[in-house]
């Protein structure tokens, strides 16, 4: 597939995406900090509140993702914007439980 200028734009706005999911999600993750080899600095607090702001911000990804146009990307990076869709879409649903 040749790239064109939309491919680079809808590839350029999901890296954006991506890039700063991962860093919050690296941030916040005791566990993926000791994964990655970095100092584990804090424990996040588990409560409502903290699992409000989470679904809150995921279904800002949801957003932002459905923004994108998927029929730009190219295979590799509609998968890639796809199950960071579904796994945003379950971190909103999942406050209600």
């Amino acid at each position: 597939m040749s790239r064109t200028a939309d491919t680079d734009a809808a590839s350029a706005e999901l890296a954006t995406v991506v890039d700063e999911v991962w860093n919050r999600t690296i941030e916040r993750s005791p566990l993926l900090r000791l994964r990655e080899g970095l100092r584990v600095t804090e424990i996040p607090e588990l409560d409502y509140g903290g699992a409000e702001a989470d679904a809150a911000y995921a279904q800002s990804v949801v957003d932002r993702l459905d923004a994108i146009d998927l029929s730009a990307l190219p295979h590799d990076e509609l998968l890639t914007a796809r199950i960071l869709r579904w796994q945003s879409a379950m971190e909103v649903e999942g406050l209600r439980y």
